[in-house]
């Protein structure tokens, strides 16, 4: 037994409390564990969470749920998750919507990949998991997604640059269909911090519209923005309210929207 300081993907989410560490490996200088918890299980990466299940629900309560109304805009859809962690959006998009949705992942590091099975078991057999740089997997799609979440962090939390230039933004534009959406979630550590005013001129410049939802107090949280191609905010979010089903596990998460 151990007690756990965790900081969720980087933000200020903070648990306290008993917990089990069911598998450590070491990967170079960093330390990946899997964490069994009074509610389900934690992958954590250097002592933060990159993945979270919760028993008996696809939900987690923190930022994963809002990447999981996205698909309820198309009748089916094509999703690419770039960064796997423990498989949580994967899974949670299966669990939810299931034959509705195809699911690609692009996961660079093939110990991450090997350990998602035991943290998740079962995935690759729902999703397609993808061992390549993400960067160029989408440089070599066109109009295949409908949906593209990037989600890609290193031990440092920050996402690698090559997700952040114009030119990714211009391969990922590419690779969606014409009503395709582009969701990234985005941790304010100083670079990115730095980063952001550029990066999201350059969302906006090449989408029709950027939606951004705070997972919390804005710059302390985990940001998620949602990029479309041919809609407006306002427009995203009605389509959302009306088609994500609203339950009583559902109800934060829409009115995040």
């Amino acid at each position: 037994m151990q007690r756990l300081f965790c900081l969720c993907a980087g933000t200020i989410s903070i648990e306290d409390r008993m917990q089990t560490t069911e598998t450590s490996v070491k990967v170079g200088k960093d330390t990946i564990a899997i964490v069994k918890t009074g509610e389900g299980r934690i992958l954590t990466l250097n002592g933060t969470i990159f993945s979270m299940v919760k028993d008996g629900t696809p939900y987690t309560g923190l930022y994963w749920d809002l990447f999981v109304p996205l698909p309820s805009l198309f009748e089916s859809a094509s999703v690419l998750v770039i960064g796997l962690g423990g498989g949580t959006i994967p899974r949670q998009l299966k669990d939810v919507y299931g034959d509705r949705i195809v699911v690609d992942v692009v996961e660079i590091s093939r110990e991450m990949v090997g350990l998602s099975e035991r943290f998740a078991p079962g995935l690759s057999s729902r999703v397609n998991i993808i061992v390549g740089d993400g960067l160029d997997y989408v440089s070599r799609e066109a109009s295949k997604y409908d949906i593209i979440i990037l989600d890609a962090y290193g031990p440092n939390l920050r996402i690698p640059r090559g997700f952040l230039a114009k030119e990714f933004v211009a391969s990922t534009l590419a690779a969606l269909k014409p009503d395709g959406l582009f969701a990234v979630n985005y941790v304010f550590t100083l670079r990115q911090f730095l980063a952001f005013p550029g990066y999201l001129r350059t969302l906006r410049r090449g989408f029709h519209s950027v939606y951004m939802i705070s997972d919390g107090p804005f710059l302390l949280s985990n940001l998620v923005m949602v990029c479309s191609k041919s809609i407006s905010s306002a427009e995203l979010r009605r389509r959302i309210r009306e088609r994500f089903p609203s339950t009583s596990e559902t109800e934060r998460i829409l009115g995040r929207f």
